[in-house]
């Protein structure tokens, strides 16, 4: 991957998947980068027109929607919201495993789900039926792995409490004035061309990354979202 300035650079990092030696991914700092804040706005007044009262009223050739009825009431705003677009170069031949692959590679395993030990299994004895020769058969039911959901776990300090682990902690950096923490990744949809080394490793490759906070931000926290320092 070709040397990218602090300011002109993506950082990603996990808890849980180190990707190189110093445990950061990097790329390149797309050309647009677009925020979405989403906050949902009701009008929870106007059931107060219905029933008899609004039927009256209608009759008399009075609208039954008063002027107090059509306020909108904050009923919340969804987390912040971004897609990135990211490319990865491997700068020589025999280098794209390392810069290409694996980095990509992780940004995937960042929206899957991981094992916790084996398989969970229910053992089911055999048991005698009162007043008859005839026994239950002994069962064995596999279901399969335990999964733990990817990203942080909803309360860290829960998660403390009873010593059980804090989830996958996320961080993503966008040059110098973006940083989000405790993030949850929605979506990665990975792209290679078909331009190899001579081991078959792609030499290009993009990832378009979607992500959001695990929590709506107040608008003290955005300040520390949108750094005016670096």
């Amino acid at each position: 991957m070709p040397e990218i300035r602090a300011h002109h650079r993506v950082i990603i990092t996990s808890s849980k998947l180190p990707a190189t030696a110093d445990g950061q991914i990097k790329s390149f700092l797309p050309n647009n980068i677009q925020l979405r804040i989403s906050p949902q706005w009701g009008h929870p007044l106007a059931t107060l027109a219905g029933g008899a009262t609004g039927l009256i009223l209608s009759q008399a050739g009075v609208s039954k929607v008063a002027e107090l009825m059509s306020v909108a009431v904050w009923e919340g705003t969804s987390p912040v919201e971004m897609t990135l677009p990211l490319e990865f170069i491997a700068e020589k031949p025999g280098s794209a495993m390392k810069e290409v692959l694996i980095p990509i590679r992780t940004l995937l395993q960042m929206a899957l789900p991981s094992r916790i030990g084996g398989n969970f299994k229910l053992n089911v004895p055999s048991v005698d039926i009162p007043g008859t020769s005839v026994s239950t058969p002994a069962l064995s039911l596999d279901f399969g792995a335990v999964l733990a959901p990817p990203g942080p776990v909803p309360s860290p300090g829960f998660a403390k409490a009873f010593g059980t682990d804090p989830g996958e902690i996320i961080t993503i950096e966008i040059g110098k004035f973006l940083k989000f923490e405790r993030v949850v990744i929605t979506g990665a949809t990975a792209s290679f061309p078909a331009i190899v080394d001579k081991a078959g490793i792609p030499m290009r490759g993009t990832v378009e990354l979607s992500f959001m906070t695990s929590v709506t931000p107040t608008k003290e926290g955005m300040v520390k979202i949108m750094r005016s320092q670096g």
